[in-house]
């Protein structure tokens, strides 16, 4: 745990110079993604925590145009907010500007790409204290050494899994008690009951959401088309729905016909987020058999219906999908594994119902957006102390 931390003040010479300040230095938050799900509520969770312990948040975010917020104008949270447009040296012009008018803000550095930015702003003086967050792969290994001088400095840093904190402090020799998990949560308050069974006829319904790049090959499509193959011929009713789209659909289609299962995999394409819950509300079961998945959101989005889950025994899956309980994990690219289970899962509607419940009652617990602000609040009231 960290320890004597200072408190934050902007050292302007008016009327706020003894209010504390937070500046969150984010990738991207305004398309599709991940991560920038993930920096989108944090932007809501810090301007809602700045707003009851009363000083200013910033958001300065590399990619984003000002404008690209209006299209979820539904969500966005007060605060000042600039979008760089993907210039590199306007986002470091922009900070090192804020730091010079906001002296001591605490800045919040939303990837390893980015954290240089805050170790400048605090050689030069600017400020004392920055957090990182990490969210996946790109944490996975030996940081650059800019990047690695601007971690070693870091007040703390926060990931989205134990995983990914421990193989980021393991490959950059960091003591991992100086890292906290918070990890993604639905944006839900709350939710409701489970979806009852709606799939097809009387076959095994499965999901995977995704995108289909070329980039993303390891999250194992083509290897549960595969396993669709293999358990049709075991007398299995089985049919997958792919949502999700990218340069390796052709590929993956391509896969589909020379199985012989145009019938039996359909692809979607891109799809609505209305379009998306129906389909999750409508299957049995949802595959994702990825093998360096940072988190998997979409396993949340499947048991919050009830759904269980099959996903790859890598990255930070294990940490959502608990083996025999609420899905089953398998190894990447082991289509006999996940055959297994998939014939399973088609002859037991009582397990799937069963594990899809336990998963249910796993996202109501503890992966709820309350959970992650309530997690955020106690990071910050911990490391910042009220003056």
């Amino acid at each position: 745990m960290v320890k004597n931390i200072t408190c934050y003040y902007l050292q302007e010479d008016t009327a706020l110079s003894h209010s504390p300040s937070i500046l969150l230095l984010a990738p991207q938050l305004y398309v599709p993604g991940g991560i920038q799900t993930y920096m989108r509520r944090l932007r809501e969770i810090l301007a809602e925590h700045g707003e009851l312990r009363g000083f200013p948040v910033h958001c300065l975010s590399l990619m984003d145009d000002d404008e690209d917020r209006t299209l979820h104008a539904h969500h966005l949270p007060r605060g000042p907010f600039v979008g760089c447009k993907g210039n590199k040296f306007l986002f470091g012009l922009r900070a090192l500007n804020h730091g010079l008018k906001y002296r001591n803000s605490l800045v919040i550095v939303g990837h390893i790409g980015q954290v240089p930015v805050a170790w400048l702003m605090r050689q030069l003086g600017l400020i004392q204290s920055y957090f990182l967050v990490l969210y996946g792969i790109e944490a996975w290994g030996k940081a650059a050494w800019l990047d690695l001088w601007g971690a070693q400095a870091a007040t703390c840093i926060v990931a989205i899994t134990k995983h990914t904190a421990l193989e980021f402090c393991k490959y950059n020799l960091l003591d991992p008690n100086r890292s906290h998990v918070i990890p993604p949560t639905l944006a839900e308050e709350k939710i409701g009951l489970p979806s009852g069974r709606q799939g097809l006829g009387d076959g095994l319904a499965i999901l995977t959401v995704g995108r289909l790049s070329v980039g993303d090959r390891l999250k194992g499509i083509d290897t549960l088309i595969k396993a669709i193959d293999r358990a049709r011929r075991e007398g299995a009713k089985v049919h997958l729905t792919v949502a999700g789209d990218g340069d390796d659909l052709p590929r993956l289609k391509e896969l589909t016909l020379r199985l012989e299962l145009n019938d039996y995999v359909e692809f979607l394409g891109a799809v609505s987020d209305e379009k998306l819950e129906k389909l999750y509300q409508t299957c049995d079961v949802f595959a994702m058999p990825s093998k360096k998945e940072g988190f998997g959101i979409v396993f949340l989005e499947a048991m919050r219906f009830g759904k269980p889950c099959i996903g790859g025994n890598h990255g930070g899956t294990p940490e959502v999908i608990t083996h025999g309980i609420d899905g089953y994990l398998v190894d990447h690219g082991d289509v006999d594994q996940l055959t297994k289970y998939l014939v399973q899962f088609s002859h037991s509607p009582e397990l799937r119902r069963e594990m899809g419940l336990r998963g249910y009652e796993k996202v109501k617990a503890g992966y709820l957006f309350q959970h992650m602000r309530g997690r955020w609040f106690a990071l910050l009231d911990s490391l910042t102390p009220k003056c």
